[in-house]
């Protein structure tokens, strides 16, 4: 009984085309136009090995230079030094030559780009990250100049996880953050199953919820099943968006791709329980249900960075908590997860708070219903 139960709910949702637009077609569509919009940043696949940069010494420290000169020897990541007055440096970064132009006078130590990209950035963060210990610095030199090697390996290595990262095979392209964030989306996006649902289930809201109000089939029973078909659907859905990505658009989403259907899965179970006991809650008319369930999934996507990449992690920085229990959010990190770090520790958290919030919800559907009665139908 309850296998045919699924499958009369799963022919019901596959008829309705509004619904199969929104859960299959529409990621299929805005992926399309992500990669339509950022391809070509999406294929490039920059390896850094050597970073070609400018060193002008004008009367300035010579800690940054022996820094510099340290990196010069890395392995794993190498700056090769050009010297040179700055005049021809600047001709250099024009056309390409070098990727920037460290300047070390009495003004202090700056740097020139000529745009925006990975080697850029990392000399960037590696200037920042010696004005933050240019103090702690001078001081070792001064008190234990035995101890300065140690410093200069710490700070190679902060600079050289980049690289390391990258020969790995692991996506750090920040576009690739847009496509997490549509998988998010896609996951929760079930909602609209759970929704459509719990409404055909309310007798008060729909005649069919009335006839099934009054059929002898058990009405948990008739819960369970029709839950249960819309996850199942909707992780069809997703993982079908999701192969559409990976392999007809080619998009790289990591190295890990055989774990990621779990995080589908939960991502699918909390978008279906949710729209269900946005449903089942309440006597709100037809229209106010779907308008809440609509603003709760963009406000999910919108905080996860779907429409303004880098929000997950201003979120992260300012309210953290949102994070940890933003469906989107956890969606969003389960796959960095995967991409990012060596042990699967952050990822069976992120997976698992989807379940646990799947779980909570499913409790949530069965008190909403478990007192309902009707006077009349």
């Amino acid at each position: 009984m309850f296998l045919r139960l699924c499958k009369y709910h799963i022919l019901e949702i596959v008829r309705k085309k509004e619904i199969m637009f929104w859960t299959l077609l529409f990621p299929v569509i805005l992926g399309t136009l992500f990669y339509a919009t950022f391809g070509n940043f999406m294929n490039q696949t920059e390896v850094i090995r050597t970073i070609p940069i400018a060193y002008l010494e004008e009367n300035g420290e010579t800690y940054f230079g022996e820094m510099l000169k340290k990196l010069e020897r890395g392995t794993a990541l190498a700056i090769k030094i050009e010297t040179t007055d700055l005049t021809e440096a600047e001709q250099m970064l024009a056309n390409g030559t070098i990727k920037g132009i460290y300047r070390n006078n009495e003004n202090g130590i700056s740097l020139m780009v000529g745009k925006e990209g990975s080697s850029e950035s990392i000399l960037k963060i590696f200037l920042e990250e010696y004005e933050k210990k240019r103090s702690a610095i001078s001081t070792i030199a001064k008190e234990k100049p035995e101890m300065l090697p140690e410093v200069f390996n710490q700070m190679e290595k902060k600079t050289a996880y980049f690289s390391q990262q990258q020969e790995d095979g692991k996506n750090m392209n920040l576009m690739i953050s847009y496509f997490y964030a549509l998988m998010a989306m896609s996951c929760l996006y079930g909602s609209f199953m759970g929704l459509d649902f719990a409404l055909n289930y309310k007798a008060d809201i729909s005649a069919l919820g009335a006839r099934r109000a009054i059929s002898p089939v058990n009405r948990f029973g008739v819960l369970s099943a029709g839950l249960c078909a819309g996850i199942l659907l909707q992780f069809l859905c997703s993982l079908l968006a999701f192969l559409f990505l990976t392999q007809i658009l080619k998009i790289n989403m990591g190295n890990e791709v055989s774990r990621m259907p779990l995080i589908l899965f939960a991502g699918t179970m909390t978008g279906v329980m949710k729209g269900a006991l946005i449903g089942l809650l309440g006597k709100g008319k037809e229209n106010v249900k779907f308008t809440v369930n609509v603003a709760v999934a963009m406000v999910e996507c919108f905080l996860s960075g779907l429409m303004v990449e880098g929000f997950y992690y201003f979120v992260e920085k300012t309210v953290p908590i949102v994070n940890r229990v933003n469906p989107a959010s956890l969606i969003v990190d389960a796959f960095y997860s995967l991409n990012i770090y060596d042990n699967d520790r952050r990822y069976m958290q992120n997976v698992a708070s989807l379940f646990l919030i799947a779980v909570l919800l499913g409790v949530g559907c069965y008190l909403a219903v478990r007192r309902e009665r009707y006077a009349s139908i």
